[in-house]
């Protein structure tokens, strides 16, 4: 399956010989989806936060758009299925290490556990 993702890395050399790198992934929903689904958290946020004040529509959109920009960064919803993943480390300048590598390939399977959003909603939703 071929995916979206986001990359968050970090390394550090032990020695001249020896270079290690961290690195955590979010597999991406397709733009459409996201895009979609970004709306929908910040117009929820818009409407838990309209009981304690009145917007304008202008400032209505601007809150949306500026919640969508915030959550763009931060909202991950990795879609269930099963990926096939190939690491290619392709050095800049080649001055520490002369060639590009790529790793063994990394079969991972993504669980569908519901939607973080989804779930946040019911954490946040009024006791009765």
């Amino acid at each position: 399956m071929e995916a979206k993702i986001r990359i968050y890395s970090s390394g550090g050399g032990v020695n001249l010989r020896t270079h290690q790198v961290s690195v955590d992934m979010d597999i991406l929903e397709a733009d459409s989806v996201s895009k979609s689904k970004l709306r929908q958290i910040a117009e929820w946020f818009y409407h838990a936060r309209q009981k304690d004040s009145v917007f304008s529509s202008v400032e209505q959109e601007r809150y949306i758009t500026a919640m969508i920009s915030y959550f763009n960064e931060s909202y991950i919803y990795n879609p269930p299925g099963r990926y096939r993943i190939v690491a290619h480390f392709n050095p800049k300048g080649r001055t520490i290490w002369p060639v590009a590598l790529d790793s063994e390939p990394v079969i991972i399977e993504v669980a569908d556990a519901g939607d973080s959003f989804e779930k946040l909603k019911q954490g946040l939703a009024p006791v009765r």
